[in-house]
């Protein structure tokens, strides 16, 4: 994501779709969907959130519908679409390939979580603009005020929450170290100065 948009001068959308519940599921799985109430057996007709493959199912399509223009004017994540661009023409006619694409598929968009023509959006944790992208200060600012682990589990959510980062933070594996240390197996949990500094 970060070699195709930083450093441009690009006009951002962010749309979301209405997402799983537009995709139709095959009638031979239908019944892999039946649920029981007390008024009787159901099966959906529609894809519905909770399905084990339903992320990668809906991934799969996307990737199919918006093929040809996928990292070129657009990057997607589920339901959620990046269309970029250098200039506000070229944005538009990204916008018109997209909407076509979609449209096709007989997808539709929620508009009232649709961003136009935006020079900077967040996007999966991210903010993007023209100046590249860059850590949500937002985010950021949620694994700055976890507090100190107690215990392995605690240490290895912090470092995982700290890991989606990393590229801003030079040398992250010799400053995580002292923590990498205590996940690992037959380790004896000792929080020390070395920690403390570590998770600073």
């Amino acid at each position: 994501m970060k070699e195709e948009i930083e450093r441009r001068d690009i006009w951002l959308l962010k749309e979301e779709i209405f997402g799983y519940w537009q995709v139709k599921i095959a009638d031979s799985d239908k019944h892999k969907t039946a649920f029981i109430t007390a008024t009787g057996l159901f099966q959906f007709k529609k894809m519905p959130f909770g399905l084990c493959n339903a992320p990668a199912t809906f991934q799969r399509l996307m990737n199919k519908i918006l093929a040809s223009i996928l990292w070129k004017r657009c990057i997607v994540y589920l339901d959620d679409i990046i269309v970029y661009a250098r200039t506000f023409e070229e944005h538009l006619e990204s916008l018109e390939m997209v909407f076509q694409k979609l449209r096709a598929a007989n997808l539709k968009l929620k508009l009232e979580k649709c961003s136009f023509c935006k020079n900077e959006v967040k996007y999966l944790g991210f903010k993007i603009s023209k100046d590249g992208l860059k850590a949500d200060p937002f985010k950021t600012q949620a694994i700055r005020n976890m507090v100190e682990p107690n215990n392995v589990r605690d240490v290895k959510s912090f470092i995982q929450s700290a890991l989606y980062y990393r590229r801003f933070m030079p040398n992250f594996s010799t400053i995580a170290e002292p923590l990498l240390k205590l996940t690992r197996k037959n380790m004896k949990f000792l929080w020390n100065s070395d920690t403390q500094n570590s998770f600073e």
